[in-house]
């Protein structure tokens, strides 16, 4: 309950990851946190990847901006999220709490997690806001949009760290917004999925991303 102190403390790793599931190495973990750790004084933490690449340097889930998935992913874990469809009636694949991180879509809480959501009253640390905060921290700036200031062409040039980087174009009625392709001059023909755009990206003239739609 101290507003000097973290609620939740996120450490982030350029590692890649793997858990060993039955003496074989599964490069599927990209986090970890205790379902309902937080408010605890041993376990109100997360680790996650951030900005890991394979050995051939091309990126993984966790590279640009679809690496806020996974930490919202782990964040949903120890506010006392369990995955989608093990444990509860929500369907496994579709929602940030999906047992395994795709490269589309995925962008909302299911059902299941919003009533987790509803039950944190009970959580008082959560309680106290901050006395200051660097304004290079409060995300209030974006609105809710970041897509507005980090555009479609950001998106892929943080994910292949290259000024250069472009968007692919979209076909066959795809949207950015479920799920943003990018490629450079270095491989020409390959792509690189940067995962869905984020919010407020513009998608469209006149139409913006939000929550995995153009509208």
């Amino acid at each position: 309950d101290n507003p000097e102190h973290w609620d939740i403390s996120l450490y982030v790793s350029g590692l890649d990851f793997y858990a060993i599931e039955n003496g074989v190495h599964s490069g599927a973990t990209m986090g970890l946190a205790t379902v309902g750790g937080v408010c605890t004084e041993k376990y109100s933490c997360i680790i996650a990847e951030l900005g890991t690449t394979n050995e051939y340097g091309n990126p993984y889930p966790s590279s640009g901006f679809t690496a806020i998935y996974i930490l919202a992913h782990e964040i949903g874990h120890n506010l006392g999220m369990h995955h989608d469809g093990n444990s509860n009636y929500c369907p496994k694949e579709g929602f940030i709490m999906s047992p395994s991180r795709g490269t589309s879509g995925e962008v909302s809480w299911s059902t299941c997690s919003s009533q987790v959501l509803q039950t944190l009253q009970t959580k008082t640390c959560l309680h106290d806001k901050p006395k200051k905060m660097a304004p290079t921290m409060n995300h209030s700036k974006f609105q809710e949009y970041p897509g507005r200031v980090w555009g479609a062409k950001k998106q892929c040039e943080v994910l292949l760290r290259d000024t250069e980087a472009e968007v692919w174009r979209v076909e066959n009625g795809e949207s950015i917004c479920n799920i943003l392709r990018c490629h450079n001059k270095q491989r020409p023909g390959k792509l690189y999925v940067s995962g869905p755009a984020l919010d407020g990206t513009e998608c469209s003239p006149g139409r913006i991303c939000k929550s995995g739609d153009c509208i």
